[in-house]
């Protein structure tokens, strides 16, 4: 009796998907794509991606995205992809290494695709290349670097010969005749102290170490001289003592000032109750410390 066409018009779905095409196939072409299930198992790759990492198919199908991860950045990247497969996106750089072990870098993002349950169905990477300029970028880095400390070489050799020039010999000779002996004195003056004393230069490096601190400690300076104070104080001594623990630490974070009780332990690992007091020097830029300890 009749003929009846019944439909709708999807010109406009067509053009957008033929669109979708274009871009997903420009991006096939020139960038890197792999698709993962939810375990990191390698799906589908495209041909730039296996090139890059110098892998075969048959290596492919065998590994696991973590396999391409660099080892310094896989503690970081399993955080990432736990919260990847809980529908989280990532987007960014990732440090990666080939089938030789060498580092790459690329710069993209992971998606997931849910299926009609709305349960992860795959785990989607595009991205791209970004290892040229990675190293440029490290590159331009410690040439910058590298200027700057010699700019600073420059100025220091410029303010120190300046200095140089402005000074006569003879008041050089005499300040040196002056320090010298201020420096004789002082050192025997600490010597002869009835207390124990024991000063250490910025590296924490025993430097001065008195007859009274070999009596304290039972011990010749001559198998403490040029050592770590550490080796004065054990953990047992300065794991209670804040002042001590300071003077032992590296670094300039020492507590000077205060006088307080404590106790050592000497040579033979005799406990002995002591009064504490550290104090700080400072010359060319450098500190020094001394701990003035009285036994009681």
């Amino acid at each position: 009796d009749r003929v009846m066409l019944l439909g709708i018009d999807s010109t406009y779905e067509r053009s957008q998907m033929q669109k979708q095409e274009a871009v997903l196939q420009s991006l096939n072409n020139t960038g890197l794509n792999i698709e993962l299930d939810i375990n990191g198992n390698m799906l589908e790759w495209n041909q730039r991606f296996a090139d890059l990492f110098q892998l075969s198919q048959k290596d492919l199908k065998s590994m696991v995205i973590f396999d391409i991860i660099h080892p310094n950045e896989i503690e970081s990247f399993n955080k990432r992809w736990d919260a990847l497969i809980h529908g989280t996106g990532y987007s960014g750089i990732l440090k990666a290494k080939n089938k030789k072990g060498e580092e790459l870098w690329l710069n993209g993002s992971f998606n997931v695709s849910e299926n009609a349950s709305h349960e992860i169905e795959r785990v989607v990477y595009v991205g791209c290349d970004v290892t040229h300029e990675k190293h440029l970028e490290s590159e331009l880095h410690t040439a910058a670097e590298t200027l700057k400390k010699q700019e600073k070489q420059i100025r220091e050799a410029e303010k120190e010969q300046s200095n140089k020039l402005r000074e006569l010999k003879a008041e050089l000779m005499g300040q040196y005749r002056e320090v010298e002996k201020a420096r004789a004195l002082n050192e025997k003056m600490l010597e002869e102290m009835a207390d124990a004393i024991v000063v250490t230069s910025h590296d924490n490096r025993i430097t001065l170490f008195n007859q009274a601190a070999e009596k304290l400690w039972d011990i010749n300076r001559e198998d403490v001289l040029g050592q770590d104070i550490g080796l004065l104080f054990p953990e047992s001594v300065i794991e209670k003592d804040e002042i001590l623990a300071s003077f032992v630490r590296p670094g300039n974070h020492k507590i000077t000032g205060k006088r307080h009780k404590t106790s050592i332990l000497d040579k033979k690992g005799k406990q002995k109750p002591v009064f504490v007091l550290l104090a700080k020097a400072r010359s060319d830029n450098e500190n020094a410390y001394m701990a003035l300890i009285q036994y009681t």
